[in-house]
């Protein structure tokens, strides 16, 4: 199931919007077992997904086997539409406050009575009315009694006596527009009669199918998140009462994932037994791309459309799967793919090696554009809760280095973050937004084949706690669409390890010295015990902008050797491990004989062949001339207690130029 249109017209392009479509016919479709049990069911009433997942196309699917039924069997369904509409899509025409209207029980009333008006209006104008009955003069005298203004009553007879067609969002925008939010209450208060008269005249199968209302909350209602919320879960509330307090009247409504995972309510489980939740597995999702070329293009897959079986990395010289490739680059939704669908069938170069290039280029663009753009500043941009602009957005883009970050570099990049847009560090939480909509994902552990993955939130997985906060130990990796999107500010560094992506795994490759390494780099902090005070506050101001221009990995002894280890061990792992050595030369270290000792002995060769970078800070007063003379050579800046940050600074970009070169060079 799938947002795409099939058409004859080669030059037409690939819809990203459900109702684009000419044929809505279930041969035309992808579909699964839910999807199949959704459109054969009449037990489903709701449909609930993220933006982008065919939840459109899908209802427009079902509205056709029920207008077939119709035609086709004595069944007396009534399909509510208005303004000949298939489909109720509610618009509000103006901007709504800001503040309020954020009551579940609000909303499921409103949407209850403007249903029912609906189809009264609508059975009316079919003639299932009979106007000279008794039922019909209650029904008047009921909607006399309903406490709102005038207006409204009078509207609602103006629509019966003249059987006028009214969509229920008509009634439900009528009074949103009309009247105050008390005022509503008090209307929602009052139809109990009135229920009980429309009731006795809706004697056959009625369904009203609507659509969109999450689309119309979030221009009506902006950033009033609760209203949004509440709108949507207030509609399940009322096509789950509706239909438990007459078997006649079927709601088949959509509403957003978000808004469902923020609803706590006692008949949840009950109203998600009813509900089909829109998810697909990676497998499913190459099966919807693949049903678009074959219907699109007459091609048999993806591979097919593109010409190649693979999709070359450049980068980390691999070859990669090409739906995997596309897959990785999206968002996770069939929209989504669609768009790089659209972006590169029509690529023709007839050099292999040029339309290669242009497929990648391609693809970076297209994901730049929808993840940052269509995604993030878009479809999220409500739910986020320190990215609340373009203009912070921006801001932490332009200071993210690389696409594998430490937590170390997180709590560094929020803290300039936070300082540049004025706001406490401890209220700045940016990249718990980023993790919550799956943009910047965790290496986890996969117990069940070992080894580590990679896990993004997939879009049916967001959480409203929004309580992501980076651990002691993690590693975090940025969605490709967004990293192609921060080089449209900076240059970054690209992981040259790991192929970044959900489920992907987290590699480590073994270099010619037999140590590992997965691509981030790491340093290894030599100094001597009784220097540890001003090594430390070097080091922490040393880590706070080298965070800043390409995260590492720091061994330290306080850090890296417990109890009953070998000291001699770990400190030779650690020196191999590590792409570069930083000494704190002093008084102290020299005399210690460490550096003359064991670790000179073992990596001199490494370090005279530049396998091991080392860098030098000259501490107490030490100089270049205290040296051994193995190390006089090598790069030494002077660190002061008056001086230290600029000189920290020169270390710290002295020690970036060498990283960049040894990583190069050793991977």
């Amino acid at each position: 199931m799938t947002e795409i249109e099939f058409s004859n017209h080669e030059n037409d392009s690939w819809p990203s919007d459900g109702n684009d479509h000419k044929d809505v016919g279930i041969e035309h479709i992808f579909i699964n077992a839910k999807i199949l049990q959704f459109l054969n069911n009449d037990r489903i009433s709701l449909v609930i997904a993220n933006k982008g997942m065919g939840k459109t196309l899908l209802m427009r699917v079902k509205h056709k086997i029920l207008r077939d039924r119709v035609k086709n069997s004595t069944g007396s369904y009534i399909i509510i539409s208005g303004n000949n509409r298939e489909i109720d899509e509610p618009r509000f025409s103006r901007t709504m406050p800001q503040t309020g209207y954020g009551d579940v029980l609000f909303w499921k009333d409103l949407w209850s009575v403007s249903i029912i008006l609906s189809i009264i209006c609508s059975m009316n104008a079919d003639g299932y009315i009979d106007k000279d009955s008794k039922n019909w003069h209650l029904l008047l005298k009921a909607i006399e009694h309903i406490e709102i203004a005038e207006s409204f009553k009078e509207e609602i007879i103006i629509h019966l006596e003249n059987s006028i067609r009214a969509a229920p969002s008509y009634f439900l925008t009528f009074c949103i527009h009309s009247y105050s939010e008390k005022e509503i209450v008090k209307l929602n208060k009052s139809t109990t009669r009135f229920y009980s008269a429309a009731l006795n005249h809706i004697q056959s199968s009625t369904i009203a199918m609507i659509d969109g209302f999450d689309q119309a909350l979030s221009e009506a209602f902006g950033r009033n998140v609760n209203a949004w919320k509440a709108g949507q879960t207030g509609l399940a509330k009322a096509a789950h009462s509706l239909f438990t307090t007459s078997r006649h009247i079927k709601v088949i409504a959509t509403i957003r994932q978000e808004a469902w995972a923020g609803f706590v309510d006692d008949h949840r489980e009950v109203i998600s037994g009813k509900s089909l939740i829109l998810d697909y597995t990676d497998a499913e999702l190459k099966g919807i791309i693949n049903v678009a070329v074959i219907k699109k293009k007459k091609k048999k897959s993806i591979s097919d459309l593109i010409g190649y079986e693979f999709i070359e990395n450049a980068y980390l010289n691999i070859k990669e799967d090409p739906f995997t490739y596309l897959l990785r680059h999206s968002s996770g939704s069939p929209r989504s793919l669609m768009h790089f669908g659209k972006a590169v069938h029509h690529l023709h170069s007839p050099d292999p090696s040029k339309r290669m290039e242009q497929i990648r280029d391609e693809v970076d663009v297209v994901a730049a554009s929808n993840i940052s753009e269509d995604y993030l500043s878009g479809q999220k941009s409500n739910f986020l809760r320190t990215l609340t602009s373009q203009d912070r957005i921006k801001k932490l883009l332009k200071l993210i280095p690389a696409n594998v970050l430490t937590r170390d570099s997180i709590i560094s990049i929020n803290r300039e973050f936070s300082a540049l847009i004025g706001i406490p560090e401890h209220e700045s939480h940016p990249f718990c937004d980023l993790i919550n909509i799956g943009l910047v994902g965790k290496v986890k552990q996969d117990i069940a084949q070992g080894g580590k993955y990679q896990h993004f939130r997939k879009p049916y997985e967001f959480d409203w706690s929004g309580d992501e906060i980076p651990n002691d130990s993690g590693i975090y990796v940025i969605h490709p669409g967004l990293a192609s999107s921060i080089t449209r500010h900076r240059s970054i560094h690209m992981n040259k390890v790991n192929v970044i992506g959900n489920d992907q795994k987290w590699n480590t490759v073994k270099r010619n010295d037999g140590s590992t390494h997965y691509g981030i780099p790491k340093i290894f902090i030599s100094h001597s015990s009784a220097d540890k005070p001003f090594v430390e506050k070097c080091l922490q101001l040393f880590k706070e902008k080298m965070n800043m221009l390409f995260p590492c990995e720091y061994w330290y002894d306080k850090h890296n050797i417990f109890i009953g280890e070998s000291i001699s061990e770990r400190v030779e792992a650690g020196v191999k491990e590590s792409d570069i050595v930083l000494l704190f030369a002093s008084k102290n270290s020299l005399l210690s004989g460490w550096v003359e000792g064991e670790w000179r002995t073992k990596h001199k060769r490494e370090i005279e062949q530049g396998v091991i970078g080392v860098m030098v800070a000259l501490i107490d007063n030490t100089s270049v001339s205290d040296l051994p003379e193995f190390l006089k050579g090598k790069l030494s800046i002077q660190i002061t207690e008056e001086d230290m940050q600029s000189q920290i600074q020169e270390l710290v970009e002295s020690a970036h130029h060498n990283i960049v070169n040894i990583i190069d060079s050793r991977l």
